[in-house]
């Protein structure tokens, strides 16, 4: 479990050092970030402050409920625990899309390691906890009414990089076997949906020449032959600075773009634009809706890098 320092010592947390506000936390570009679905929900785990390594929250989301505990320390050094829970609800303020609020309660007691069980006590109230999320992997964490930080889920067993400039969020490496969900939405459930086992090949980075810096990456989508391992490239995901949509207007830098074929119905099969957030990609899964909101889709790892990658 990681460390979470508060800033509330009423409550009894240590004290820290003033954050910067909320309007002064450095943001992660969104795109399309006003669409409902542009992420299902917030990943579950441990998430944690890259600014303040060795502080977080384990957060768990069921459904619509999220259960979550943090391991704080007292202003005397002593370890405490506090755990939360509320309802995942779409946010009313502007900028985040899912926001959860709930009580901290403070335990003491409880069983030591290799102890006899002994049921741990519930002390009192420790006041509040917000977590917003603009994106499925970046949230804003606020406890007892302290300043708010930006949080982030850890990423252990992948690799990751942040090679755009304009974001500190760290891309996950996407390369190998994913199996997309998609749902055409003009069709009634449970019609409309298809399933596709793709293959994200090994990333490839561009250098803008005048500046030495990389300007974008790419990552190659490749479909399965029905028998055997041969792959065809089917589209790919690009993530960059200054892409142009289908209207060929500039994005929000940096931006990504995922080119596929969908299965369609009503189309038959159709090449469809997603953009997606850079934060919307996580170690397991990444969503996203098409700009005209007809088709959306979850990718969910079944395996890491091949051998081949």
């Amino acid at each position: 479990m990681l460390v979470l320092l508060a800033t509330a010592a009423a409550i009894g947390f240590c004290a820290l050092p003033r954050a910067t506000v909320a309007s002064d936390l450095p943001a992660v570009p969104c795109i399309n970030c006003d669409a409902e679905d542009s992420f299902l929900r917030p990943t579950s785990g441990l998430w944690y402050d890259p600014d303040r390594p060795g502080t977080g929250v384990l957060v768990q989301f069921q459904g619509d409920i999220a259960f979550g505990a943090l391991y704080a320390y007292n202003p005397d050094g002593s370890a405490q625990w506090y755990t939360f829970s509320g309802p995942l609800r779409d946010s009313v303020e502007g900028g985040y899309q899912q926001t959860v609020e709930g009580e901290l309660l403070r335990y003491s007691g409880g069983e030591c390691l290799n102890c006899e069980y002994t049921e741990p006590e519930e002390i009192a109230d420790a006041g509040q906890i917000r977590l917003q999320f603009r994106q499925a992997n970046y949230g804003i964490l606020t406890v007892a009414g302290g300043e708010p930080r930006r949080i982030f889920p850890l990423v252990v067993g992948v690799d990751t990089a942040v090679d755009l400039e304009g974001t500190g969020y760290p891309v996950p490496r996407l390369t190998g076997v994913w199996v997309f969900a998609f749902q055409d939405t003009r069709e009634p459930l449970p019609y409309g949906r298809a399933s596709s086992v793709l293959h994200l090949g090994p990333r490839f980075l561009t250098v803008d020449p005048s500046s030495g810096r990389t300007d974008r990456f790419h990552f190659p989508l490749s479909s399965y032959a029905f028998r055997g391992p041969e792959q065809s490239v089917i589209g790919g995901l690009t993530c960059g600075i200054n892409l142009l949509n289908a209207e060929r207007t500039a994005l929000k830098p940096p931006s990504c773009e995922l080119s596929l074929i969908v299965p369609s119905i009503t189309d038959g099969s159709k090449r469809v634009i997603f953009n997606i957030s850079l934060a919307n990609f996580g170690v397991d899964t990444f969503s996203a809706v098409s700009d005209d909101g007809v088709f959306l889709f979850q990718a969910f790892r079944v395996s890491k890098p091949l051998e081949s990658d």
